[in-house]
């Protein structure tokens, strides 16, 4: 392979990879300003991923007590009635 050929390569990988994280292919080059953009989006997609698993584990754990004492309520009840 040529170093044009190399060139070409390298240059048809980055544009592949650019646009896996959404960069346009307008330059050889990728900014730190672009780069600093789309890991600070990223992080706040996770963060907010985060948080609504955080809530889901709340709501399910809110869900086990509830669970928990119905059981113990039930167990009451059929007690007083054995008695």
């Amino acid at each position: 392979m040529t170093f044009s050929g190399v060139r070409d390569h390298f240059n048809n990988q980055h544009c592949v990879h650019c646009s896996l994280v959404g960069l346009t292919p307008r330059s050889d080059r990728v900014t730190y300003e672009e780069i600093l953009q789309i890991v600070q989006e990223k992080d706040r997609k996770l963060t907010d991923i985060r948080l609504e698993a955080l809530t889901s584990q709340h709501q399910l754990h809110q869900l086990q007590d509830q669970i928990a004492q119905m059981q113990v309520d039930q167990s009451r009840t059929l007690l007083m009635e054995i008695a």
